[in-house]
């Protein structure tokens, strides 16, 4: 599954892998993608922003578009917070951006 809109994503070395920005909807009509504003990638769940669970979803949306386990994401920050960054184990910048485009 591949990010659509445009832009670059604004991506980090972290630790062994990758750190990205990750704007989040919840309360969408589905889990999906939604495109790159600003250098942070958008996604749209479903799952209300309520005790974790939006949070759990746009980790289980973005490991199945990057390909790797849900436990090689971390969230690094923004919690309770539309505005996250997550930290992705194992995946250089250049393949994230490789497999998030659009």
């Amino acid at each position: 599954m591949n990010a659509a809109g445009q832009g670059a994503l604004d991506l980090a070395p972290w630790e062994d892998g990758t750190a990205l920005r990750v704007e989040v909807r919840a309360h969408a009509r589905q889990n999906a993608l939604a495109g790159i504003r600003d250098g942070a990638l958008r996604a749209q769940v479903t799952a209300a922003p309520e005790k974790g669970q939006a949070n759990g979803a746009v980790l289980a949306l973005l490991a199945r578009a990057l390909g790797v386990p849900p436990s090689a994401l971390a969230l690094l920050s923004g919690a309770a917070n539309p505005a996250k960054r997550i930290g992705v184990r194992g995946l250089g910048p250049g393949q994230v951006a490789e497999r998030l485009r659009p």
